[in-house]
């Protein structure tokens, strides 16, 4: 078991055995996850456009760029 307190800035000191296992080094950017089974610290991911392959489902219709443009000039 490991504790931490938080400062009055409410910042926190990992433990130095999470800092390794999860290899997060001076400097390096953390992220908090909530989820249902409660909060999870894991090590920044700065994310890729590649990180979206799958994430939306195929369009029925594929448009040109003339259509693009169209589309994009109506909704000024």
């Amino acid at each position: 078991m490991y504790c931490s307190t938080v400062t009055q800035k409410g910042q926190i000191t990992i433990p130095v055995h999470f800092r390794n296992s999860l290899g997060i080094k001076e400097g390096d950017k953390v992220e908090f996850v909530s989820s249902a089974k409660g909060i999870t610290l894991m090590p920044f991911k700065e994310k890729s456009i590649l990180d979206l392959c799958g994430y939306f489902p195929k369009p029925e219709k594929s448009l040109t760029i003339e259509e693009i443009n169209d589309i994009i000039e109506s909704k000024k």
